[in-house]
């Protein structure tokens, strides 16, 4: 990665866009951080690779409520002057939920700020922030959902349920079966969500009448083999069809 501040990079565009009109007493509700990244340039998902840096939200919110970690969606993997990484290329929806205190009180303005900090890449890498914030009011139930977030949640990845999942290590590499029938030969990927283990590296997928099994291997600046692995596994067809987190506990044989 070539990190520089001395040359000038087009600036992302970000905007937060909440799922719901107003925010209701103990309740939880999403704020998706939009990006728009500039034509040929990207950002990086929560694991960058072997270079690179995941987009952080520092939020600022009232007290008494609480935000989750960033929801992800499933990045594309590139290969710029032979370095691999996890990417987001044209826009991206990062979701995070956040839930408010039941002692809100109904008729009350609420506002959330972020501050939001990411690597802008193409050949080079630019460091960018933004300073965001949004206000909503507070109401009793029902609440609406906002149309606007309609694009949001299309991007949202779901846990893979219904299913087993079990890992092992063998020789510097993790081996990820998933129980799932259907899955075709091809056009299986994963996305390891820990830098601190996995890199960019392309995973090894095989499909069985019954079974998805992923090698994944272990990166080569990983401190000591990993305890726990997860990530996005995106499977075309089968009864894992679509973009699920997955996740299991690796065990040493």
């Amino acid at each position: 990665m070539n990190l520089t501040r001395q040359m000038s990079a087009p600036k992302t565009l970000t905007e937060l866009i909440p799922s719901v009109d107003a925010i209701n007493p103990g309740g939880s509700f999403s704020i998706a951080l939009h990006m728009k990244m500039p034509r040929g340039w990207h950002s990086y998902y929560l694991n960058p690779g072997e270079s690179g840096q995941a987009t952080s939200i520092k939020w600022g919110l009232p007290a008494g409520f609480t935000a989750g970690p960033i929801q992800w969606p499933v990045p594309k993997r590139v290969v710029i002057n032979d370095v691999a990484g996890y990417v987001y290329e044209d826009e991206a929806w990062l979701i995070t939920e956040i839930h408010a205190p039941k002692t809100l009180k109904v008729g009350q303005h609420v506002k959330i700020s972020a501050d939001v900090s990411w690597l802008l890449c193409r050949e080079a890498c630019f460091p960018q922030n933004s300073k965001l914030a949004i206000e909503l009011g507070t109401k009793a139930f029902p609440q609406l959902h906002n149309p606007g977030f309609l694009k949001a949640w299309k991007s949202v990845v779901p846990p893979l349920t219904n299913t087993q999942s079990k890992a092992i290590l063998r020789a510097g590499k993790v081996i990820l079966s998933i129980s799932a029938s259907g899955a075709p030969k091809n056009g299986i990927e994963f996305f390891p969500s820990d830098p601190t283990f996995f890199g960019a590296d392309l995973s090894e997928a095989k499909a069985s009448a019954s079974s998805v099994e992923l090698i994944v291997p272990i990166s080569k600046y990983a401190p000591r083999a990993p305890k726990e692995i997860s990530g996005i596994l995106v499977v075309p067809n089968g009864s894992a069809k679509g973009a699920h987190w997955v996740s299991a506990q690796v065990t040493n044989l």
